[in-house]
């Protein structure tokens, strides 16, 4: 197999010989570069068995020419004028030419090796994707100007400051892309030319069913994100996958069966983000597929929540100072993700990520087959177990061979219902498996389509149990009352520890231990109400809630928590007569001006309103810090 080489390549050192002119062959023998600074010349042997060695100081040529003429001319004492001048112009010209040789090659030396898995020029140009063949670890691309094999391998690619190499066989962190020989890959690259993103989408389901026992959309949901994953650095945004619930209920095999199809897909237990940060690097974005296993604390890593809530968008990276050179670098930190854990992150500490997540709960299943057997089988003759690891290797393949036919292809924009955050997490995958041409295509584009509106209801749902939609309530109760009386941040402290379930430890006053959302703490919920409506003013000893009636009904409808009050303004010169505490509220979208609004006693719908069972107690207030 023939494989370009993109280095420049030096002469080499010890056997750079000089051309000798005819006119020169009846005195020198030959000419050569033993290094950068040092040439011997071999006169003929009717004169000497001695070489002559030139030693050379760029920075003094006259002086290392004027040595040169002595030695010359010592030993052919007859040498005319006009020899000797052609000889030394010989030896000047190689000079420089030896100095412009060496001064390339050091700027080759000093530029940076980068190992990549694909490239593409920031999707500007070809994409390269990093593939074994035989035992060359090559990078791979679709040969388009030449005529023969349909692909053209190269050893890496070099630019102005750098060169990308692929990995070596034994650097990778995932499962290579292997393959026998340079025909093995075009015979693959003409099989997947037959195939289509629907095609694919079925083969890939029909593997998964074979090793995850769940329901329909679970299974449509891990086919459709290892599809996507292929594709993932052609779109702009993508969804999380989290994988959530007990011990037992095929969590880790769901993540194996992406390990093992999914796009150079890593799979880890507990990682670092500074592990995250060299897998992503800072090339271009979409180098690999992550899987974070037992990720039950990353909601408590700043570092790990940074890496999940910008990596769900194209271009975003981090910074980070290098330790070794105080230099800041970028690490891009899009790919596509999927995070398995007996929970969810905390909503409290972790909203901005969940609300980047699709999320599933497995239910104990019994598969066919187990994955974990498959790939990694203890018995390497079974020849079921064979043809199931080669199928599984064949469908890795031919996805990454379909990546390299179609990686720029047109990809065409679509309108869908969903909107905001929901659109951005749901409108790529459709805008993948758009354009269906056969019924049978168009049965698999509404498959994914009601696949990703069922995660879109599961999703929203779920915004009912979070930290906030529990704090909405006891706002609205608060507010009615900040009509006739002042409220203080301390009455809602204690309205939180008095309504919601958990634990409050009296010798931690500003600690409280929930069930459902871990310990919140009370400096923070500070930051919360702030966002959903709820301003604080600070009066000495206290500090007084000052209540946005529009703000917090728009976040109250934002939770799907419908309104069944709408507090009165009849008043014409929009003069409040409540306390300061209150605001009122204007219409806005989304608020029915024709519900009549309870005056007395604001509600949440299908709620009873209940009173803080806690009478405030001012000695209490003046003893916790607000």
């Amino acid at each position: 197999m023939m494989i370009q080489n993109n280095f420049k390549e030096s002469k080499n050192e010890k056997t750079s010989n000089i051309d000798i002119p005819e006119s020169l062959n009846d005195l020198i023998s030959f000419i050569k570069w033993i290094n950068q600074k040092t040439l011997i010349v071999k006169p003929v042997d009717k004169f000497t068995q001695r070489l002559i060695i030139l030693s050379i100081n760029e920075n003094k040529i006259e002086e290392s020419l004027k040595s040169f003429e002595r030695k010359i001319k010592n030993i052919f004492t007859n040498i005319s004028e006009t020899k000797y001048i052609e000889l030394e112009n010989l030896i000047l010209s190689n000079i420089e030419n030896i100095q412009r040789q060496y001064k390339d090659q050091k700027i080759i030396q000093k530029k940076k090796e980068i190992k990549i898995n694909k490239y593409s020029q920031n999707r500007k140009g070809r994409l390269f994707e990093a593939v074994i063949i035989g035992n060359d670890s090559v990078l791979a691309t679709i040969n388009i100007d030449q005529a023969g094999d349909k692909v053209t391998v190269i050893s890496s690619i070099e630019e102005n400051n750098r060169i990308l190499v692929p990995p070596a066989s034994d650097e990778y962190l995932h499962d290579p892309y292997e393959f026998h020989s340079l025909e093995d890959l075009n015979n693959t690259l003409e099989k997947a030319s037959k195939e289509t993103i629907f095609s694919l989408y079925k083969r890939i389901k029909e593997i998964v069913a074979k090793y995850i026992d769940q329901e329909d959309y679970i299974i449509n949901i891990i086919s459709i994100d290892i599809v996507f994953s292929y594709f993932q650095d052609r779109f702009n945004t993508l969804h999380y996958l989290g994988i959530f619930g007990g011990n037992d209920n095929g969590k880790s095999s769901i993540g194996d069966v992406i390990e093992a199809l999914g796009y150079r897909t890593v799979n880890t237990t507990d990682p670092t983000h500074a592990v995250i940060y060299r897998l992503l690097g800072n090339v271009e974005p979409g180098q690999i597929t992550y899987v974070f296993d037992e990720s039950e604390r990353i909601d408590q890593n700043e570092n790990m929540k940074a890496i999940l809530k910008t990596g769900y968008e194209y271009n975003k990276f981090v910074t980070k100072t290098n330790p070794n050179t105080l230099i800041p670098e970028k690490f891009f930190t899009y790919c596509k993700k999927t995070i398995i854990g007996e929970k969810p992150p905390s909503p409290f500490l972790a909203r901005g990520v969940n609300d980047r997540i699709l999320q599933v709960i497995p239910i104990v299943g019994n598969p066919k087959y187990s994955i974990k057997e498959i790939i990694n089988p203890l018995d390497t003759t079974n020849p079921q177990y064979l043809k199931l690891r080669g199928e599984i290797q064949d469908i890795r393949n031919e996805l990454l061979c379909y990546r390299l036919n179609h990686f720029r292809d047109p990809i065409y924009n679509i309108e869908i219902e969903a909107k905001r955050r929901d659109r951005e997490l749901t409108k790529p995958y459709l805008q993948l498996f758009s354009n269906p041409k056969s019924d049978e295509e168009k049965l698999v584009y509404e498959e994914v389509n009601n696949t990703l509106k069922k995660l879109l209801d599961i999703k929203n749902e779920k915004k009912d149990f979070t930290f906030e939609a529990e704090l909405i309530p006891i706002l609205f109760r608060l507010m009615h009352r900040s009509k006739t009386q002042r409220v203080t941040f301390s009455e809602l402290w204690h309205e939180v520890i008095n309504n919601i379930k958990g634990y409050f430890n009296d010798k931690k006053p500003n600690e409280f231990l929930t069930e459902d959302y871990g310990t919140i703490y009370r400096n923070t919920i500070s930051t919360v109400i702030d966002r959903i409506g709820v301003r604080r003013k600070r009066h000495g000893s206290f500090i007084e809630l000052i209540f946005d009636a529009d703000k917090l009904i728009k976040t109250a409808n934002q939770f799907n928590i419908p309104i069944q009050t709408n507090l009165d303004i009849k008043s014409s010169d929009n003069s409040n007569e409540g306390y300061e505490g209150y605001e009122g509220f204007t219409e806005r979208a989304g608020v029915n001006k024709d519900t009549e609004l309870d005056n007395e006693n604001p509600t949440i719908e299908n709620e009873e309103p209940t009173e803080a069972s806690y009478n405030h107690n001012h000695s209490c207030e003046n003893n916790v810090n607000d």
